[in-house]
């Protein structure tokens, strides 16, 4: 039996040669190779695809974590370039419009036919929370408020989430300390409304400290209803339908507003 097995979060090897009876899985960077007998000849190419596999998905981790950093977080900084121009509801609702037509094109391409009726009152209802209420509210807010704090104020999102699911007793319900845990994070953004300085005034105005937690909020529910989406409609058409759902309150609301 071979001991001394490199782990998977070693380099991988470079290659796996049979040698008759026996296979040999070369560690290049270990400057080792290990000699499998007949009966570990399979093994050899086991650990050589476990090791491959392990390394890819640690690769594919790191760049889905460095999409939502540089993707995700630069929205910040766009919505509140982009109002300086636009007015906030409009500029929203036809972002959200605009992708929800891809998304949705793209999946009926990949599976035509539309979601019953009944699906799509549950996306509208989700979709007007995550994009009208979370987004829009968001967009107006970066018009007094800098894209760094509103960002700070949107991280409350994942305590909204957990005392929501706790005060309706949701089947995944936290327990008591989970919410007690998340508590001390928001003392930081306390902090953005408390007075500070001679003036007795803090970073952000108390009416947009409400609004960006109000958005937060709206988030949080948006994403737990969307959970309760019929598993037979795919995740790329049911977020088409939210973005649709969204866009069109938007816009109903920026007319409105004209008006």
């Amino acid at each position: 039996m071979t001991l001394g097995l490199p782990h998977s979060g070693q380099l991988l090897p470079k290659a796996t040669e049979r040698h008759g009876f026996f296979a040999a899985v070369h560690f290049p960077n270990l400057k080792q190779s290990w000699i499998f007998g007949p009966s570990e000849a399979g093994a050899a190419l086991s650990i050589e695809a476990t090791l491959y596999h392990s390394n890819r998905l640690g690769v594919l981790v790191l760049a889905g974590f460095a999409a939502v950093y540089i993707l995700w977080g630069s929205t910040y900084l766009a919505i509140a370039l982009a109002v300086q121009t636009i007015p906030p509801f409009l500029l929203i609702g036809v972002r959200s419009l605009a992708a929800g037509v891809i998304l949705l094109g793209f999946a009926q391409v990949q599976n035509p036919g539309m979601p019953p009726v009944r699906a799509w009152a549950s996306a509208a209802a989700s979709g007007v929370l995550l994009f009208g209420g979370c987004h829009g509210t968001l967009a107006y807010a970066e018009k007094y408020v800098s894209s760094g704090l509103a960002a700070v104020m949107l991280a409350t999102i994942p305590f909204w989430i957990v005392l929501i699911k706790f005060v309706i007793r949701a089947e995944d319900r936290p327990r008591t300390m989970t919410l007690v845990a998340l508590i001390p994070g928001l003392d930081g953004v306390a902090l953005f409304a408390l007075p500070a300085g001679p003036q007795g005034v803090g970073p952000i105005a108390p009416e947009m400290v409400v609004i960006l937690l109000a958005s937060a909020l709206m988030w949080a529910a948006g994403s737990i209803i969307s959970q309760r989406q019929s598993a037979s409609i795919s995740a790329i058409t049911s977020a088409g339908m939210q973005l649709l759902g969204g866009g069109g309150a938007l816009l109903i609301a920026s007319s409105l507003k004209a008006n």
